[in-house]
């Protein structure tokens, strides 16, 4: 289930990266965004990556 909705996604990526740049007319627009994207990743990791425990109600906090 993934895959299926992994590989469109990843195709997707390097289209609108070169869309950005032919719109812009330089790197410094996909490079940010490309930048916002890995930040993104990097704090959905952090949440992802907290000890959180369902039945002593630590979901809560």
């Amino acid at each position: 289930m993934a895959q299926s909705a992994g590989s469109p996604l990843s195709a997707v990526g390097p289209l609108l990266f070169g869309a950005l740049f032919d719109w812009t007319g330089s790197w410094v627009a996909p490079l940010v965004f490309y930048g916002g994207v890995i930040l993104l990743y990097a704090y959905t990791a952090h949440q992802s990556s907290k000890d959180v425990y369902l039945l002593d109600g630590g979901a809560e906090q």
